[in-house]
């Protein structure tokens, strides 16, 4: 089940619309749940998650990560916590449903933080391509302006070169008619 229907039927349950059911679980703006009923968030946060279980600890942890299974706790587990002990045998947890549903809860947050975390990365090595790109794209530029430079360098250097020679003819050309006119 999508993360927008949990939300909508958490709000169905409580009675409550998504900025009185945000004020009643302390959130200080409703954003995070209108961005998860408009699907722009793809997971309910464990910050979230703990904030309506703190309020409706009726309603099942597992259920609002997973969407699997029942939305309200069994008689047997209204604790909503996730316990883990670490002593018990792996027989010991198969057998007893409440441990393994607590394993499956960790597994599934800690799933949850393993693909918020590698989306992250794959955001910032975007991030670092794009950035790699622009510096790519500056280094060109920088090229052009340097070659730019290098030419009107060379153009002006011809340029002396030329008032230089000029200058020099300009001075035997005068001394020249200074010659002849004597």
């Amino acid at each position: 089940m999508k993360p927008e229907k949990i939300i909508f039927e958490i709000l169905e349950y409580t009675k409550l619309n998504t900025k009185n059911f945000s004020e009643r679980i302390g959130l200080d703006r409703p954003q995070a749940l209108y961005d998860i009923q408009k699907g722009k968030t793809k997971s309910i946060s464990s910050r979230l998650l703990n904030k309506i279980i703190s309020v409706f600890p009726e309603i099942n942890k597992y259920w609002i990560l997973t969407g699997e299974g029942e939305m309200l706790n069994n008689d047997c587990n209204t604790n909503n916590t996730i316990d883990i002990n670490a002593n018990l045998s792996i027989d010991e947890v198969n057998e007893n449903p409440i441990n393994s549903n607590s394993l499956l809860e960790l597994q599934v947050v800690n799933q949850k933080i393993m693909i918020n975390q590698q989306d992250r990365m794959e955001g910032n090595q975007k991030i670092i391509i794009k950035q790699q790109e622009q510096m790519d794209g500056n280094q060109r530029i920088i090229m052009k302006q340097q070659e730019q430079l290098d030419r009107l360098l060379a153009i002006m250097e011809s340029q002396q070169r030329t008032i230089e020679n000029l200058s020099v003819k300009s001075k035997k050309i005068m001394e020249k008619i200074y010659e002849n006119s004597f």
